[in-house]
Formats: C-alpha cells, structure tokens, sequence
C-alpha cells in the first residue's frame, strides 16, 4: 500500500507539475495575447484619431469649397447683372450711333448751307449795291455764324458721343472677359 501510496504520489506530483506547467504555459499565452490585444486598442485608437483628424480637415475643406463655390456663383450673378447693364447701355449706344450719324448728316447739311450762303454771299457782293451789300453781308455773316456755331456745337456733341461709345466698347469687353475667366473656373 506504501508503494501504491508512492505512486501515487508520483503520480500526484507528475500531474500537479504538468497542470501547474499548463497553468503557467497559459498565463504566458493569456499575457501575451493580453498584450497584442492591448498593444492593437493601443494602434486602433491612434488609428481613429489620425481618422477624426484627417475627417475633420476634410470637413475645413469641405467648408472652405462651399464657401469659395457660394463667392464664385455671386461674382456670377454679380457679372451676369453687370453684363446686363452693359447689353442695355449698349443698345442705348446703338440709339446714341443713330444719333451722331443724324447729327453728322445735320452736320454736313450746315456745311452744305455755309457753302451755299457764303456763294450767295459773293454773288449779292457782285450784284448788290453798297447799302444793300453791307445789309446782305452783315446778315450773312451773322447766319455765318450762327450757323458756325451750331457745327461747333454739333462737333462737341458728337466728340462727346464717340468718348462715351468708346467707354461703352471697353466695359463691355472687360465684363466680358471677367464672366468668360469665371465660367472657365468653375
């Protein structure tokens, strides 16, 4: 029974140490994957982070697209009004062209009439007497005048028109350019 006993015991002894190797075997390897798995939350986490980081730029972005995409539509708007301005300033200036155009035609008959008084201004010379002359060419001369006066006045007004239809020809060109350059970068 001593010798059953003893093996027993052996037994006993064999057994602990192979349960208390097992044991400490599956500590090491608790621990360990304890660790892999502390060290993966660990890397996980630095993961999310650099992801709510990387989010939160995009959303900045986002942000600042939305805003400049907001400014480019109303710099549209802004040049479509502006553009619409220009279109109906330049059929007024098509109106202000049919104008000079009569005010060139009324020019050229005042001209035409000058000419015309001033040939009939030296016929009445040839053929009028002193008195009568002097009466003719004072009131010639007086039409003369007048009649300068009026081209003069009808060339300001016309050197006026072609400034402003010139102005007109260069806004239109810039507005223009400026809406072509912004629909090319949108």
């Amino acid at each position: 029974m001593v010798i059953r006993y003893t093996k027993v015991l052996v037994k006993y002894d064999a057994l602990k140490k192979d349960t208390e190797a097992k044991i400490t075997w599956g500590n090491n390897a608790l621990a360990d994957a304890r660790r892999k798995f502390e060290e993966e939350i660990k890397q996980q986490e630095i993961k999310h982070n650099d992801l709510k980081q990387s989010l939160k730029m995009e959303e900045m972005r986002t942000q600042e697209a939305e805003h400049e995409a907001k400014s480019c539509r109303l710099k549209i708007i802004d040049l479509e009004e502006e553009l619409n301005v220009l279109r109906i300033q330049t059929d007024k200036q098509r109106s202000v062209d049919e104008q000079v155009r009569l005010l060139r035609e009324e020019l050229k008959q005042a001209r035409n009439k000058i000419s015309a008084q001033a040939a009939d201004l030296e016929k009445a010379e040839i053929d009028a007497d002193v008195g009568r002359l002097a009466e003719a060419d004072r009131s010639s001369r007086e039409t003369i005048d007048e009649l300068e006066e009026e081209v003069r006045s009808l060339q300001e007004k016309l050197k006026i028109l072609e400034i402003d239809e010139e102005k007109q020809s260069k806004r239109l060109l810039v507005t223009e350019q400026e809406l072509m350059r912004n629909q090319e970068n949108r």
